[in-house]
């Protein structure tokens, strides 16, 4: 009975360092932050059109890559408002 539970104990330990040696990969090891200069601009493609706007944003954070194909990722606020 106490070789199973040391089994099993082991399993769940391999996985749970297996799992966050993936999470780790996926998610930071390959990215940097990236240093947002003051007059960069976010731009997004409206529904309507087929053109980058600029748009106002504010606390941007964001992380690059020279090896993943997501590349470049980031967050922000914008006091815009959606309009369908």
């Amino acid at each position: 009975m106490n070789v199973a539970k040391l089994i099993v104990g082991a399993i769940l330990i391999v996985a749970a360092a297996a799992g966050a040696f993936l999470w780790y990969t996926a998610e930071r090891a390959f990215y940097e932050p990236v240093a947002f200069q003051p007059g960069a601009e976010i731009r997004l493609v409206p529904l309507t059109g087929d053109q980058p706007e600029a748009i106002v944003v504010e606390a941007v954070e964001g992380i690059d890559a020279v090896s993943s194909p997501i590349k470049f990722r980031a967050c922000f606020t914008t006091p815009l408002s959606w309009r369908c």
